[in-house]
């Protein structure tokens, strides 16, 4: 599954081992960075330019997480890779265009569901992005009236404000829904307040670095 952008989430007691094991067994080295610190004028951090790096988000005991940066082709191999490795589920998010979301679950490193809310928009069949919210209730340990509103597929013309619940940020129509739906899972978009989140460089195999 190819998107804009790919984020993955899994269950590790030691996240930061299992992604750089992941990130050899799918060819890819992680590269720190030589600082943190953005420069909102170029727009880069460390020095290298934003959308180049990646958002790595570490949890001892919940989910750790990692945006790769943009046009990253690793996210499925990855998250496969991972869910056989931790013997968990590793959950792969994607944003196309601006326009739709979806995501891939993994156990064992195979995959056991894939969801598009425009399947239409990233030229998938409605029958092979379809999820059945019980069983992803089930999967993550939530009450399926809490995943089950998000888990429809769209149409163009939708009323863009129709939110899944009056507390979301934002409605089912905007792609950034999927964080509120990452929040039902007990899932934590990265933000540069969270202690130990810090932005990376990933090299997959045969990029030319940076």
């Amino acid at each position: 599954m190819t998107g804009s952008t790919t984020h993955v989430f899994w269950r590790s007691p030691d996240p930061e081992a299992s992604l750089v094991s992941a990130l050899d067994r799918v060819a890819a080295t992680l590269e720190e960075l030589p600082s943190q610190t953005r420069d909102a004028a170029t727009a880069s951090i460390g020095g290298v330019r934003d959308i180049y790096t990646s958002w790595f988000a570490p949890e001892s005991e919940g989910w750790s997480s990692i945006h790769f940066h943009l046009g990253a082709q690793l996210g499925s191999p990855f998250a496969s890779v991972l869910s056989a490795m931790t013997h968990t589920p590793a959950v792969l998010f994607c944003e196309y265009d601006q326009d739709a979301w979806g995501f891939q679950v993994f156990e064992d490193g195979r995959e056991l569901a894939t969801f598009w809310n425009f399947p239409e928009s990233v030229g998938e069949d409605p029958a092979d992005c379809s999820v059945e919210p019980a069983a992803i209730a089930s999967l993550f340990g939530v009450p399926v009236e809490t995943v089950a509103p998000y888990l429809h597929h769209l149409a163009q013309e939708d009323d863009e404000d129709r939110k899944a619940f009056p507390e979301d940020e934002f409605s089912l129509t905007d792609h950034w829904v999927r964080v509120d739906f990452m929040r039902r899972l007990g899932m934590t978009y990265p933000d540069d307040a969270r202690a130990g989140t810090r932005r990376v460089m990933i090299h997959e195999s045969g990029s030319g670095g940076r």
